[in-house]
């Protein structure tokens, strides 16, 4: 569970480059728990560069630890699980063996009914290597 340290601006700084953040007298500043940084001192009496956002800039970068003081720490709520939808499952397919008898005659030897239907689902491929044909009970 992460937390955040909140530490208050004593002092006005001007930031020196580009990694860095401006402080304000007052400004709040939160700091993410566990620290991406080497805390040097202690967290209630930092004395190196502390790695945060400034609240009222919205700026995130590196400040002082010499220049703001301790606040508090608050523990940041888990995020809220999204709900899982459910996963839609395809209709089976009905088709008439008719159409789709290639054969050019209708009723051919091949179609032991004159209209024989039959429901299916959609195949799942996967790639298998035999030594003989193997054909779709299905489709044939």
């Amino acid at each position: 569970m992460a937390e955040l340290v909140f530490y208050r601006s004593q002092y006005k700084y001007v930031k020196g480059d580009d990694s860095e953040i401006s402080l304000e007298v007052g400004d709040i500043l939160e700091v993410k728990k566990p620290f991406q940084f080497t805390l040097e001192g202690t967290e209630e009496n930092p004395e190196g560069w502390i790695l945060g956002r400034n609240q009222r800039t919205n700026e995130v970068g590196y400040f002082p630890g010499t220049f703001v003081e301790y606040l508090r720490t608050e523990l940041l709520a888990p995020p809220t699980p999204v709900p899982q939808r459910p996963v839609p499952r395809p209709e089976p397919i009905t088709r008439n063996i008719e159409e789709s008898n290639d054969s050019g005659y209708i009723g051919s030897p091949a179609v032991a009914a004159h209209l024989i239907k039959r429901s299916y689902n959609q195949h799942s491929l996967t790639k298998v290597y035999f030594l003989t044909p193997v054909l779709c009970r299905h489709c044939k």
